[in-house]
């Protein structure tokens, strides 16, 4: 007696390929979005707590996409104020927290849209749902 066994990954393959380039693509607008709406949050925060003396600091706030995935947002160091030290504080002042208030409203929403990312991912590639 013989057995014989066989398998064909075809399938997996491609479904795993077309993951890969669907993730990558949908990360990246997920970051994207991110970083504007955390930005968007923390501009208000920044202006309650920078005062009179700090008016031009919130229009100091700027979002960017560094990489594919990769972002990042807060103050120009080039923009009037954006150099001052608010955030962390100095000798003359407590650190005021702005970006790290900002992201603790944004960071629930990010984690909350990349479950859902994944579970869309697994269900578009074959995942039983």
């Amino acid at each position: 007696m013989r057995v014989r066994v066989e398998h064909d990954i075809h399938d997996l393959v491609n479904d795993m390929a077309g993951t890969a380039r669907t993730l990558g693509r949908e990360a990246s607008k997920l970051v994207r979005k991110t970083i504007r709406e955390g930005n968007r949050r923390t501009i208000p925060i920044a202006r309650e707590s920078a005062g009179a003396h700090g008016k031009h600091y919130p229009s100091a706030f700027t979002a960017e996409m560094l990489s594919p995935l990769e972002g990042e947002y807060g103050p120009e160091s080039d923009r009037a104020q954006g150099d001052m030290s608010f955030n962390f504080g100095s000798r003359n002042q407590p650190p005021h927290l702005d970006i790290e208030k900002g992201w603790d409203l944004q960071e629930p929403e990010f984690v909350r849209d990349i479950g859902k990312m994944m579970d869309q991912l697994s269900f578009t590639s074959g995942g039983e749902r």
